[in-house]
């Protein structure tokens, strides 16, 4: 197996290979001189121990005390001493003397009888403890043991001196010293390789990329990212937020930081357990966060960056997910402006129409000479200012409904009678919770029913006030009139079919609001004083179902499916029915 060494391609790999080998090397360094201290402090106490512990066992020898009572050499005791340090390599000298100084025994038999003191020894002939110095004689220096030997009563009668030269003692040093060298090169080795090893692990991490090249690929996208429209927040599989742009952070949390959360803690309504579980995405859903409305999106991000979707049962799932969040509320802000600005143009279109017809009676009226009719129907037709249908075409979004409100409006100016819109109302299209013909239906029944009552009595205030309260969540119409009120003896009957104080042939439209309001799962509220005038409260919720509702009088409504076919907006059901 050949080993290559790759060469750094990019200025982050060189301080990577430099740093890690610099490293490497000062620990490794480090690490065996300490070793290397240690060892050689070790190896010196280890020699001075074989030499001490040699001294003390020849000066116990029987031998030897008895050589030194005799006070002449015996040839046995000198022959296993010789023996001894034979087979003791590390010791090179070894001496017995007498007190006197007279030598019985030296590793050089030459020597034997000579007397040869440097002064090293007085203190163990004193009674000093067994101890070791340094020397020097004709070889150099030496480490040097001396212990006293005793005769049989224990008085000193001469010493021992074992030796190790310095040299010796050097030559182990030196060996200790290459073999941390030799291992300081094989660990060195060993890091080349670790490093080697490791910027191929980098490269092959980075797909081949050059690491400033990512570096400067991820600013570049998180600057774009950053100024995304759109936010982005991405989730781990345990649903862990682990990026958010900058949008998704206004979004989710008023531009607070948000990593590290649970998109589930944040954004309630996310459908993370379903896109994990699943391995589908969720897309466009609509919700409002904090006031605004979002188009919402949610795709899984799959192991490997596949995009291929993972069936449950054939994978370990997706690794998270993406979470897309798109801002409509500019948007639907626009298109209510637009939608406003076609109603407003549709109504101008009615209202010039009717302003024409209305000319055409004028100008018939004074042809045939009435004057004093064609004087009130001029007063009358000023009941209905241009402000008034700009604010009802403002107010009321969806041209059909807001094209029958201003019709009714024209009608019951002819009739003398104030019909206005309370200026908080607002429908848009799409917040509309039941079909619009059935919304048609109901107003206009509520509006003509209010106009009949109100041509028919003789008060003072002839006036009809609409609110049209609509929202995605809840539509609510309420339609009050200053007529007489309901006659108390007909109010539990009021939305019967059949019952009205106008003869035979009426009596449908409040019927018709009762059936649609059922069907619907809608709610009616009745509130009349006789003399006062009357006030109806149509509710619709978002939960729509059939058979839900009921009506003021405390009946519950049952389903019922068919309508009349005939359901005339303007049948003249009176407030009495």
């Amino acid at each position: 197996m050949k080993f290559h060494l790759q060469a750094p391609s990019n200025a982050l790999e060189r301080t990577i290979y430099r740093t890690f080998l610099l490293f490497s090397g000062f620990m490794i360094l480090a690490s065996l001189l300490i070793s290397l201290a240690y060892d050689i402090h070790r190896q010196r106490r280890y020699m001075d121990r074989v030499i001490y512990g040699s001294a003390a066992y020849v000066a116990g020898l029987p031998g030897v005390v008895s050589m030194l009572e005799a006070g002449y050499p015996d040839s046995a005791t000198l022959s296993v001493l010789e023996d001894f340090c034979e087979n003791i390599p590390d010791i090179t000298g070894a001496v017995v003397y007498n007190t006197s100084g007279l030598r019985f025994f030296h590793t050089s038999r030459h020597a034997t009888g000579e007397s040869y003191l440097d002064g090293s020894e007085k203190p163990v002939l004193a009674g000093a403890d067994p101890y070791i110095t340094t020397g020097y004689d004709t070889t150099g220096a030496q480490r040097r043991a001396y212990h006293a030997v005793r005769s049989s009563s224990g008085e000193i009668i001469g010493f021992v001196m074992l030796s190790i030269p310095q040299a010796v003692i050097s030559a182990s040093d030196k060996g200790l010293i290459l073999l941390h060298f030799a291992i300081f090169l094989v660990m060195m080795a060993v890091c080349l390789a670790a490093t080697q090893a490791t910027l191929r692990y980098i490269r092959s991490a980075l797909a081949g990329h050059d690491p400033d090249e990512l570096l400067s690929l991820y600013t570049r996208q998180n600057s774009v990212l950053n100024n995304l429209a759109e936010g982005i927040a991405a989730t781990d599989r345990n649903g862990k937020i682990i990026f958010a742009n900058s949008e998704a952070r206004a979004i989710l949390a008023s531009g607070s930081v948000i990593r590290e959360h649970r998109i589930g803690d944040i954004f309630p309504d996310s459908a993370f357990a379903r896109v994990i579980r699943d391995g589908e995405p969720v897309l466009h859903r609509n919700t409002v966060i904090g006031g605004r409305s979002l188009l919402i999106s949610e795709v899984p991000i799959m192991p490997g960056g596949s995009r291929s979707l993972l069936r449950v049962g054939q994978g370990a799932g997706p690794d998270g997910e993406l979470v897309i969040l798109q801002d409509r509320t500019e948007t639907l802000k626009l298109s209510d402006e637009l939608s406003g600005a076609r109603s407003m143009m549709d109504t101008m279109r009615a209202f010039n129409h009717e302003y024409l017809n209305k000319l055409h009676v004028i100008l018939g009226y004074l042809q045939i000479g009435e004057i004093e009719k064609a004087k009130k129907f001029i007063t009358n037709a000023g009941l209905v200012s241009s402000q008034a249908v700009r604010q009802t075409a403002n107010s009321i979004r969806e041209s059909r409904i807001c094209a029958l409100v201003i019709g009714k409006m024209m009608h019951a100016a002819e009739l003398g009678i104030t019909l206005s819109v309370t200026p908080d109302s607002l429908v848009l299209e799409n917040d509309l919770l039941i079909p619009l013909d059935s919304l048609v239906t109901i107003i206009g029944n509520l509006l003509e029913n209010a106009i009949d009552e109100l041509d028919s009595a003789d008060v003072p205030v002839k006036e009809v006030v609409l609110s049209l309260y609509f929202s995605p969540e809840v539509n609510i119409l309420v339609c009050t009139d200053t007529g007489r009120g309901i006659d108390p003896a007909i109010r539990d009957h009021i939305f019967d079919m059949g019952i009205s104080t106008k003869g035979a042939g009426h009596g449908t439209g409040l019927y018709l609001i009762r059936q649609i309001t059922r069907n619907y799962g809608g709610t009616i509220d009745l509130e009349s004083e006789p003399g006062e005038g009357t006030s109806f409260t149509v509710t619709f919720t978002g939960e729509k179902g059939m058979g839900a509702g009921e009506d003021s009088t405390g009946k519950k409504g049952q389903p019922e499916t068919a309508l009349p076919k005939e359901t005339d907006q303007t049948m003249g059901g009176n407030r009495h029915g």
